[in-house]
């Protein structure tokens, strides 16, 4: 290969990047990335403590018993066994074996901080007609996530986009490709919104994407 063509290979895939990441700005990448300010395509989990090692612990750390509060002791010392068989034993159902799994948190560092798509699509106190009218179309729910977050510049929202897109394409975050496949939902059944935002949705469909992209964009807009 000539120097000439591994300088056009270069500049074919910079601009194919450019595209991907041009409404990335660089507070942008300071608001949406985690407090940890690492992205990892596994989900940093955090379990609980559970019972058993909470008893485990009381055993350890109590205090020396008095002649007075023996009974006690051994009432507990049986209720411990008793205990011990349950959880030991065979569950009996499906509902039984989740209940003895441990409580997973998401660690709060590791969380990418993107922006919450409203649940309810429609104004509070609206009418039943509105009701309708904004479940299918999802202006309020674009409104709602502009205002809460980018109220100062609403193109940044196509930064966010390009941002869960890049983090899924790259990164192979789930919940990466979940948040641009619902931002992407949003954009595109947001019809009243298109008529008052005309600059905001002009960029979002004008931007050069590769192909293969664009296939995989509307492949997952009603999904």
């Amino acid at each position: 290969m000539s120097e000439v063509d591994k300088k056009k290979r270069i500049s074919k895939r910079y601009k194919k990047w450019v595209s991907l990441s041009n409404f990335i700005t660089p507070e942008l990448l300071d608001k949406l990335q985690p407090p940890s300010k690492r992205i990892c395509s596994v989900t940093d989990f955090v379990s609980e403590v559970s019972n058993t090692q909470s008893r485990k612990l009381k055993k350890t750390s109590g205090s020396t018993k008095t002649s007075e509060d023996q009974d006690e002791t051994k009432v507990s010392k049986e209720k411990d066994l008793q205990d011990n068989k349950e959880e030991n034993a065979e569950p009996t159902s499906l509902k039984d074996a989740e209940s003895r799994l441990p409580d997973m948190k998401v660690r709060e560092e590791s969380k990418i901080q993107f922006s919450k798509i409203p649940k309810q699509k429609y104004p509070p106190g609206c009418s039943p007609a509105e009701m309708t009218k904004y479940s299918i179309d999802s202006s309020y729910a674009l409104e709602s996530i502009l205002c809460s977050n980018y109220k100062d510049n609403e193109a940044k929202i196509l930064g966010e986009i390009q941002f869960a897109f890049i983090c899924f394409l790259i990164g192979q975050v789930l919940d990466a490709f979940e948040q641009w496949k619902n931002l992407v939902h949003v954009m595109c059944t947001s019809e009243e919104a298109l008529q008052n935002q005309a600059s905001l949705f002009l960029n979002f469909i004008s931007a050069p994407m590769d192909i293969n992209v664009l296939k995989l964009k509307y492949y997952y807009i009603f999904m």
